[in-house]
């Protein structure tokens, strides 16, 4: 859909692969590691960090703290390790 529209067509790839997860587990097309598009890898740990510090009705929101220490944990599995090094020390200040 965004292809058909010429000022988003760009942001498509963003769109696809936003699932994917460095350990080839993700989808729609199971990339692994540098496989997956750079600004993937790092909208993976923004979406996610967004998530689980934002209010939602079925869980309570986490803590940064508590939301960095789940990024690290997930750190080569679901995301790129050296992304995740990268925003986890830098939302640590």
């Amino acid at each position: 859909m965004l292809r058909a529209i010429p000022s988003l067509e760009d942001i498509a790839p963003l769109a696809r692969h936003h699932h994917e997860r460095w350990d080839g587990a993700g989808y729609p097309d199971k990339l692994r590691g540098k496989a997956i598009p750079y600004l993937n890898r790092a909208l993976a740990l923004i979406d996610s960090f967004e998530a689980m510090t934002g209010a939602h009705l079925h869980r309570r929101a986490l803590t940064h703290v508590e939301a960095l220490h789940e990024l690290r944990r997930c750190r080569g599995s679901q995301f790129d390790p050296t992304l995740t090094d990268v925003f986890c020390g830098a939302m640590a200040r």
